[in-house]
């Protein structure tokens, strides 16, 4: 019972970063509720968000990330297949257009988690979708996906290989799997930070 824990890595400034794998749709209510709350207290809600799909569901695995009160993120990674039905707080988190959701390609994620409810019966529209190219390009950088985007304003470079596109459908994930998966939802907040941070100093 309750969620499972299986990383904090330690950062510079001893910011730290969590990392949650949420495997049934109670484990899901609890923390889409507790997050929902959190993020709207913040003067900007914003998510990092990413999917990853297999061959026969429309979204497999779906990642969120928001700033951690400690100053760094916390990241959950919700099985969707696992999760059913899907629970009212999480679709409720995903509705509102109050707390942007930012990522690249991040409407055609929205639009695999709209799908994935649809098979449960249930009823979602996503709002506060945010795609980081935009403005990312406006602002003058040269990346045009995540893992540019990451080495150009993060200096962080992202693994892209084989697990890819390993077996997001499988009845247990890979430590390989959730860590790839995490850090695209991760670095998808943290640039978008990084990107409103530029804009601020440029006086846009």
């Amino acid at each position: 019972g309750g969620l499972a824990l299986i990383i904090a890595l330690r950062r510079r400034k001893q910011q730290q970063n969590s990392l949650f794998v949420v495997r049934s749709s109670s484990e899901a209510e609890t923390l889409a509720a507790c997050w929902h709350d959190q993020l709207l207290l913040q003067s900007q809600p914003v998510i990092g968000l990413d999917v990853e799909w297999g061959a026969h569901f429309p979204a497999a695995l779906l990642q969120l990330s928001r700033s951690s009160s400690r100053g760094g993120t916390s990241t959950a990674c919700f099985q969707l297949l696992k999760i059913n039905p899907p629970p009212p707080s999480l679709l409720h988190l995903l509705a509102d257009r109050a707390i942007l959701k930012t990522g690249v390609n991040v409407h055609e994620d929205l639009r695999r988690l709209e799908a994935w409810a649809a098979t449960a019966s249930a009823k979602l529209s996503c709002a506060g979708g945010f795609d980081l190219v935009p403005l990312a390009t406006s602002l003058g950088c040269s990346g045009r996906g995540l893992a540019a985007l990451s080495l150009e304003l993060l200096g962080e470079r992202l693994r892209k290989g084989s697990v890819r596109t390993s077996d997001w459908e499988a009845e247990s994930l890979t430590r390989e799997q959730i860590q790839y998966a995490a850090n695209d939802a991760r670095v998808s907040l943290l640039i978008y930070l990084a990107l409103i941070e530029r804009q601020q100093r440029a006086g846009n």
